[in-house]
């Protein structure tokens, strides 16, 4: 009774604010708009009760489309990340591919990157036969153009 009796008197001071406010003198735009305020605040001020209300049934599987909704993101998140770095990964090797063939070297290339998150190359395994020449070239391009720190980066010979 005493939650009945709240509301109504709220209900009741909502509508004296709102006709104390449209007894003001405004003329045009401006009445249009405090006319659009007292309705949205009347609204408002009429169903607040709603949202104190709950349903002993529906808030378990409210909680558990919430828990499902927040690993499936976080699944999202997670094939996303390995998708970017599978991308970063393929596009490096490609790359190094094409600079090898510029200097007409055939090359196996595995490229590791980081696990930060947006992965950067880290390591590169480069195997094939090459000119200590091509080799300098190379290594000199993955050191600077790639960033790849020069320990990190391994020559196997086949």
């Amino acid at each position: 009774m005493a939650i009945l009796r709240s509301y109504l008197l709220s209900i009741t001071g909502a509508s004296l604010i709102c006709a104390i406010a449209m007894k003001i003198p405004i003329k045009g735009a401006s009445a249009s708009i405090l006319r659009m305020i007292c309705g949205i605040f009347m609204a408002l001020t009429l169903l607040s009760p709603i949202s104190a209300i709950k349903i002993n049934k529906i808030d378990p599987v409210v909680d558990v489309i919430w828990s499902e909704a927040e690993n499936a993101a976080s699944e999202g998140e997670n094939i996303a990340q390995d998708a970017m770095a599978q991308l970063i990964k393929n596009r490096c090797e490609a790359y190094i591919l094409d600079k090898a063939a510029d200097l007409g070297v055939s090359l196996d290339v595995r490229v590791s990157l980081t696990s930060q998150q947006l992965p950067v190359p880290q390591r590169v395994v480069l195997t094939g036969a090459v000119s200590p020449y091509q080799k300098s070239v190379i290594t000199e391009y993955l050191k600077e153009q790639l960033g790849i720190d020069g320990e990190e980066i391994q020559w196997n010979h086949p």
